[in-house]
């Protein structure tokens, strides 16, 4: 058997690994899940040992077949960015981890933005300031846990967590460092600025090893929990997003990526960071040498669409049990209408809008409607509204004389015919879609085989592990109609934004 690679992705959600062949081959992949813990409002944690025992799992699960375990040569990570759990010297978590979507820092922010200059975070970190991420987290801490604070040998974030635990040592990749709004990334170390206001030194913190670098092989503990060799290598991973690029092929200047889940994330990768101090798109290192990442979010993408099937779906009876109609019911009805809904249009701003105007005050708000229309109505306005919201923050990544070559698309709306043509038409481009579902694991095994030197980089590890796609192509009718829609849905934007603004 071919050497064989494991790429892991440490998700928010539930851990996924992948055992992979040179060629690209996927040997064999699996899954586990764990939960989230919301004790109080705005808390969020998980149990950091929730995330090694599901690379157990999934591992052990992967390479159940005598012949795999024995070819497994490398192994790398993707993983969820901003998390935070402090151990002891032992490497023992102290308390459940933070999770990027805490959000109890608010006070914590306060105090940063008093102590340093405006858009200090940003500039240094890549990162605009945020409650849920390790530097807030570990403020928090020394104010409010000073007791479990002042045994904290490090804080750690999950990637270096679970590297600890395959090699005995912590290590983060810059774009992980990034995330938790602690490192410099002009210097490529940790500010020593936010490090004073988080109450921490350097010695707190991981070491930082560039992605693809082998950081080590795996402990005599690990090796037995797993049930695969001493000798096999562990490579420095990647923030889940840029293993995701990565994966799927975002690796050249200009490429961009659509990921469709809960939130609609978009990524565009450049030579240099794009700070825009007027947008705050995320700047970070990607986990292809000498590339950056831009990121720009929406973060009510897919759950704008289960808002609507949660409250407007229709119940349907099947074995004598009322049911919420699926996705695909719902698609079914929404592939009839035209495009624009028949003159009903919504925006998706639940938590209020972010890039490019940011307003917390902006609601979720459907416009348009009259006695004529139907939820299916509503349901194609809320699809159409995702994927124009989405464009509008794409294009805040375009420099005036470049144009778009290689979008590509994965996630949950790519399993929708319906969604996904709608974004090829609004886009008015070819979008290419990986046909493999976990490419983040892919990302990661490419960064495993570069650390165990099967590759000489990372591109031309994509080159050989490359996934099927599929290319869509856009109907030039639908492009044009939805032009003129996706003009009218900007002016409408910025005026319903102006409207809450002034009834507040």
């Amino acid at each position: 058997m071919n050497e064989l690679m494991i790429g892991i992705d440490v998700g928010t959600t539930g851990t996924k690994s992948m055992v992979i062949d040179v060629k690209g081959n996927i040997i064999s992949s699996a899954y586990q899940s764990y939960p989230t813990y919301n004790s109080k409002p705005k808390y969020s944690e998980q149990e950091a040992d929730d995330w090694w025992k599901a690379v157990v799992s999934t591992v052990r699960e992967c390479t159940a077949d005598d012949a795999v375990r024995k070819s497994v040569v490398s192994i790398g990570l993707s993983s969820q960015g901003g998390s935070m759990v402090p151990v002891d010297k032992n490497g023992i978590p102290l308390r459940r981890a933070f999770v990027w979507i805490d959000k109890r820092g608010e006070k914590q922010c306060e105090y940063f933005r008093k102590n340093t200059s405006e858009d200090y975070f940003y500039l240094t970190t890549g990162w605009e300031l945020s409650p849920g991420l390790n530097a807030v987290q570990i403020r928090w801490m020394m104010e409010n846990e000073q007791e479990l604070f002042s045994r904290t040998d490090q804080f750690l974030s999950t990637i270096d967590f679970v590297n600890m635990k395959l090699t005995g040592s912590a290590f983060i990749d810059p774009s992980n460092a990034g995330i938790t709004q602690l490192i410099n990334l002009s210097r490529m170390d940790w500010d020593s600025t936010i490090m004073e206001l988080a109450g921490i030194t350097k010695e707190k913190l991981p070491q930082i090893v560039s992605s693809g670098k082998m950081i080590g092989k795996l402990t005599t503990k690990a090796a037995e929990e797993l049930g695969l060799s001493k000798d096999v290598q562990v490579a420095s991973g990647g923030h889940d997003q840029y293993c995701v690029a990565l994966g799927a092929g975002a690796v050249n200047t200009g490429d961009v990526l659509l990921a469709t889940g809960t939130a609609w994330v978009t990524l565009r990768v450049s030579d240099k960071p794009m700070f825009d101090s007027q947008t705050h798109l995320a700047q970070s290192v990607h986990t292809v040498s000498g590339k950056w990442g831009s990121i720009g979010s929406l973060d009510n993408g897919g759950s704008s669409l289960k808002w609507f099937r949660d409250n407007f779906g229709k119940y349907i009876i099947k074995d004598g049990e009322a049911e919420l109609e699926s996705y695909q019911r719902i698609d079914s009805f929404v592939e009839k209408k035209q495009p624009g809904a028949n003159g009903v249009t919504f925006y998706p701003f639940f938590n209020g809008t972010s890039i490019p105007n940011y307003d917390t005050l902006s609601k979720a708000t459907i416009m348009g409607l009259d006695l004529s229309n139907d939820r299916y109505d509503v349901a194609r306005a809320v699809m159409e509204s995702v994927v124009f919201q989405t464009k509008r923050n794409l294009e805040l990544f375009k420099p005036a004389d470049e144009d778009f070559a290689n979008l590509k698309m994965l996630g949950g709306a790519t399993r929708s015919s319906v969604w996904r043509q709608m974004v090829v038409d609004i886009m008015g481009k070819p979008i290419k879609v990986p046909q493999v579902a976990d490419i983040a694991c892919v990302g990661a095994a490419i960064l495993a085989g570069c650390g165990a030197n099967l590759f000489p980089d990372a591109c031309d590890g994509y080159l050989r592990l490359k996934q099927e796609e599929t290319e869509y192509f856009p109907d030039q009718k639908n492009t044009n109609l939805y032009k003129e829609l996706y003009e009218i849905f900007k002016k409408r934007s910025d005026l319903l934004a102006e409207c809450y603004t002034k009834i507040h």
